[in-house]
C-alpha cells in the first residue's frame, strides 16, 4: 500500500474519531512519521531489529514528532 493511501485513510478515520496508528516492522519509521505529521493521529512505531529501532528513535527526534517507539 502506498504511503499516500495510508495517510489518506488514517486522516479520514481521524476526522471521524480519534484513532491510533501502529507501524509494525517500521524500519526507519518514515511511514509512521508521515502519518503522525499529516493526520494528527497517535502513532506507535515498532521494530524487532535493534538498528531499525535506533533509526526510528533518531528519525522521530529529527522530525520533532512525539511518537512512541518500541522494540
Amino acid at each position: 500500500m502506498s504511503r499516500d493511501l495510508t495517510v489518506c485513510v488514517v486522516s479520514l478515520l481521524q476526522e471521524a474519531k480519534n484513532v491510533s496508528y501502529l507501524d509494525t516492522l517500521a524500519a526507519t519509521g518514515i511511514r509512521g512519521l508521515r502519518v503522525a505529521n499529516e493526520s494528527g493521529a497517535e502513532v506507535v512505531l515498532n521494530d524487532w531489529d535493534k538498528e531499525a529501532y535506533g533509526l526510528c528513535v533518531r528519525n522521530a527526534q529529527l522530525c520533532g514528532k512525539r511518537v512512541e517507539v518500541l522494540n
